[in-house]
């Protein structure tokens, strides 16, 4: 939780954050979305909710609460802690006899403008998520990434199985170019990010091809650049993985970032003009 944020939300009853058992949250079983809030305005917030359906038939499980449970808590929670820029994440928790949804403010994600510019250093990690698919804490797992990048001092750690092959980041999906192409891992492999969606959308809009393939570590030298997408990141350059560097500037990505935050615009705009932005 971010310690700025005096309140959280659990079953939409408000609590103040400083009283929160964190340790409770752990228990169970837990699907959950990380939305960026700009200017109040949860982005792409739909997508993000139902995505949280997805992981949850993925698991097997009932999601009890309806979208507009969920949009209500999220637009409440901004309103009471009067925080118009940041990352809000909504959880379902499932225990034995009950589900919670909890919906609180995790501290900004705001990488510095020169990241943009210059690119990002990334490693590789061996690691796999259970069921990629489904957006489920794996806590171990996120203990064991953020420990790697923190001792490597990188900004990402790059994922990869027993066999080479990669998948995708600790917090975000990679891409990479070449010969004007993206390439990427195959969507069954990965967490399908709600940026990567748009990636997607902005390319089939524009007919720049996407191969999605399995891509071993050792051919990772083969691609002209690469880049990473997430909800809180958009789109951001990487300028080595390991060993391996990678231009920078890359002007598919470029204009990939241009068309993205366009996208974002129009969704705060829209959301703005329909009056979904209030509570």
């Amino acid at each position: 939780m971010y310690s700025k944020a005096e309140y959280f939300i659990c079953n939409q009853s408000v609590y103040k954050t400083a009283e929160a058992q964190t340790k409770e949250f752990e228990k169970g079983m837990t699907i959950y979305e990380v939305v960026k809030i700009v200017q109040g305005i949860p982005i792409f917030m739909e997508a993000h909710i139902e995505r949280l359906r997805r992981s949850a038939i993925l698991q097997n499980k009932k999601l009890l609460f309806s979208n507009a449970e969920i949009a209500q808590s999220i637009f409440k929670l901004v309103e009471i802690n009067n925080i118009k820029e940041g990352r809000l994440k909504f959880a379902v928790q499932y225990l034995e006899d009950k589900s919670n949804l909890f919906v609180f403010f995790l501290p900004p994600l705001t990488p510095p403008a020169k990241y943009y510019r210059e690119g990002v250093e990334i490693k590789l990690f061996p690691a796999e998520r259970i069921k990629p698919n489904a957006k489920t804490e794996q806590t171990e797992l996120r203990k064991r990434a953020n420990k790697f990048i923190a001792d490597n001092a990188v900004f990402e750690a790059l994922y990869y199985n027993n066999a080479g092959f990669i998948s995708e980041c600790s917090k975000s999906n990679i891409f990479f170019v070449k010969d004007n192409k993206l390439y990427t891992s195959l969507s069954k492999n990965v967490l399908v990010g709600i940026t990567r969606k748009y990636i997607f959308e902005i390319c089939a809009q524009h007919s720049i091809e996407i191969i999605e393939k399995n891509i071993h570590s050792k051919d990772l030298k083969d691609f002209d650049a690469a880049f990473i997408s997430g909800t809180s990141l958009g789109i951001l350059p990487v300028k080595n993985i390991s060993e391996v560097s990678y231009k920078i500037p890359c002007a598919l990505s470029n204009f990939l970032a241009e068309k993205y935050n366009a996208m974002l615009e129009e969704d705060i705009e829209l959301r703005r003009i329909s009056g979904l932005s209030q509570k």
